[in-house]
């Protein structure tokens, strides 16, 4: 199973979470010999995951929902249902999507987050 944060979610979908770019430039002045290459630190890339979790319960459900609002503006790590792990990713924004009753499932729930994150390091 897939985790943001430590939280346990049931799926996890959303594009491959990106490395961070540098940023490389060339500068040249007019009337001068030679090239200098500037390069520049790591920089943020930002993405979006959709997370989707299946809960037991009306309350479990709600202890899922807490749990994963209470990520944003932390850091984390997030690990996909293939293992990967991602470190070093903020979660700036955690929006419930919905939050519904699952008719094939007696008396269980599905929430469903959309997650805006940022990764912030290497």
């Amino acid at each position: 199973m897939a985790t943001v944060g430590g939280v346990t979610v049931s799926v996890l979908r959303g594009p491959a979470i990106p490395d961070m770019a540098e940023s490389v430039t060339e500068v040249t002045r007019p009337g001068a010999n030679g090239v200098v290459v500037v390069q520049r630190g790591l920089k943020p890339t930002p993405f979006r995951k959709t997370v989707t979790h299946f809960a037991a319960s009306n309350a479990a459900a709600n202890t899922f929902i807490a749990a994963i609002q209470a990520l944003q503006g932390t850091i984390v790590t997030i690990v996909d249902e293939h293992g990967d792990s991602h470190a070093n990713c903020e979660i700036q924004l955690a929006a419930l999507l919905r939050k519904r009753k699952v008719v094939a499932g007696a008396g269980e729930y599905a929430v469903t987050f959309e997650l805006q994150c940022l990764r912030v390091g290497a």
